[in-house]
């Protein structure tokens, strides 16, 4: 499960780094990124839980658009690389 998860984050970075992502993903992974580590949110964090629960909610809303907007070919490549690269 764990594993998962960070193959989905490297292949959000990868996204974000590859020239033929489209800008508009690039620039939904930007400022989703920067909705979660910016201090003031829309429920602060010192709320418990709900606070945390709008930043989770937002980083799957995020990565679902992202998913979405990319174009299948590019996701496949990108998939294809992650799963190739040589374990430690």
């Amino acid at each position: 499960m764990f594993m998962i998860f960070l193959k989905k984050l490297q292949l959000l970075w990868n996204l974000l780094s590859h020239k033929e992502a489209p800008w508009s993903v690039k620039t939904i992974l930007v400022l989703g990124f920067f909705y979660i580590i910016f201090p003031a949110d829309i429920l602060p964090d010192t709320i418990l839980l709900a606070g945390w629960l709008d930043d989770l909610l937002l980083a799957i809303v995020t990565f679902i658009l992202a998913m979405k907007l990319t174009p299948e070919e590019l996701l496949r490549k990108l998939w294809t690389k992650i799963n190739s690269t040589k374990k430690l």
